[in-house]
């Protein structure tokens, strides 16, 4: 009898021991949590508050029409792919210079390498074409940036959620020297959403052509609301290797020398289509994309298409001719924008949209509407997130206090006994 109550009375100090080790890890990892917690309520004591423009339509009696060129070169360009970077966490599998043997195999003028967060200057200084580039954002839902023509890395990002606010604060940061802004792969990651494309400002690209996902949903939710922005189609691949490689480009077309300037003009003025393609050819190009004064496009591409189609607002197929190397479409009154896609048997190309203007000689990007600041509801914003940061510091040193006069007592009634 003696011997059984021995044996429960251990086995109770076991499991007093053991609830004590349990609640103390639980805590500990709480601990941990309120940590972290604090740490990324930090980040968004920065938001900012904007103004957003109302929905609008592009207007006025001329058209804005990017291909209106005499002569034109054309320079085969991908902006975004990764290579080794920051020990292999990126998971880029191979060096800037087998990634560059590869694209200049396939006859690429421009390769950009766009690793996270880091400018590649890989022969940047024999290579007049070199565009610095990186690929910015820490989220995991992938509201990421490329970020073209900057001379330094912008590390700032919201790391966890992103309102369209959060959204226009980071374009705004990465945007400044000068910097090109592409809203990277919209349709991957759901970190953007229709609405969001409604409302951003302050950007040039949107990444419309990634071998992840096919975005034109989204562009043309910014593009019937009223913000103009040119697509970019890019492979986004971590190894050269990879199946995706040099299937999907950008054909950028140029007066003059073959110049990084002259490459960067043209493509903010849109004057660049894109290509998605199965074996990494295209079976086709453009020709010529005009408009008549009458307010009639006409586009000619260099072979027979299977189908050409004008898309217009939301998306709406307004036309498709067949089987031909030329279409026309006649601008109708309620037709903001219009854009083209050819497509053949293994590639198609995409054109940017011809647009309603007051000055077609005026590129209509200059003219648009800003997100604005509004101070008061800025000013909130932080406070709530100040307050938030330090109510969870609080929480987190208190618990601490706790753990650590709880353990103290343990230590002295042990010494006591």
């Amino acid at each position: 009898m003696i011997y059984s109550k021995s044996i429960l009375k251990v086995l109770l100090n076991l499991l007093s021991i053991l609830s004590n080790g349990l609640l103390f890890v639980a805590k500990t990892l709480v601990s941990v949590v309120l940590l972290v917690f604090t740490i990324v309520s930090l980040f968004y004591v920065r938001t900012d508050i904007y103004n957003f423009p109302g929905k609008m339509s592009f207007n006025g009696s001329f058209y804005y029409n990017p291909y209106n060129l005499k002569e034109q070169k054309t320079l085969k360009c991908n902006f975004h792919a990764h290579t080794n970077a920051w020990k292999g966490v990126t998971n880029g599998m191979s060096t800037d210079q087998e990634l560059v043997k590869v694209y200049r195999d396939h006859q690429y003028n421009v390769i950009g390498i766009s690793n996270y967060h880091r400018i590649s200057t890989y022969r940047s200084s024999v290579n007049p074409l070199h565009v610095n580039v990186y690929e910015h954002g820490y989220n995991p839902l992938k509201s990421h940036l490329l970020v073209l023509n900057s001379q330094s890395v912008n590390y700032f990002d919201f790391p966890v959620f992103q309102s369209t606010h959060h959204q226009q604060k980071i374009i705004n940061e990465v945007s400044q020297n000068n910097a090109l802004i592409a809203l990277a792969h919209p349709d991957f990651g759901g970190g953007r959403s229709y609405a969001d494309f409604e409302k951003l400002t302050n950007y040039q690209f949107i990444e419309v052509l990634n071998h992840y996902r096919n975005s034109q949903k989204y562009w043309d939710f910014a593009l019937s609301a009223g913000r103009l922005s040119w697509a970019l189609g890019n492979d986004d691949i971590h190894d050269p290797k990879e199946e995706a490689a040099c299937k999907i480009f950008t054909i950028v077309l140029i007066n003059g020398k073959a110049t990084k300037k002259n490459l960067l003009t043209s493509m903010k003025k849109g004057t660049h289509y894109c290509v998605k393609t199965t074996y990494g050819n295209s079976e086709n190009s453009l020709k010529t994309c005009e408009v008549d004064k009458g307010g009639k496009i006409h586009v000619t591409f260099s072979k027979k298409a299977n189908k050409i189609a004008f898309i217009g607002k939301n998306g709406e197929v307004k036309l498709q001719v067949e089987r031909s190397d030329y279409a026309e479409y006649e601008i109708k009154s309620e037709d903001p924008y219009i854009r083209v896609i050819c497509t053949n048997d293994c590639s198609e190309i995409y054109l940017n949209p011809i647009v309603r203007c007051q000055n077609p000689d005026t590129n209509p990007m200059s003219l648009q509407k800003k997100a604005t600041l509004n101070l008061p509801l800025t000013i909130i914003a932080k406070l709530i997130f100040i307050a938030l940061s330090l109510t969870l510091l609080v929480l987190n040193i208190r618990l601490i206090k706790r753990m650590f006069r709880e353990t103290s007592r343990k230590v002295i009634s042990t010494k006591t006994i």
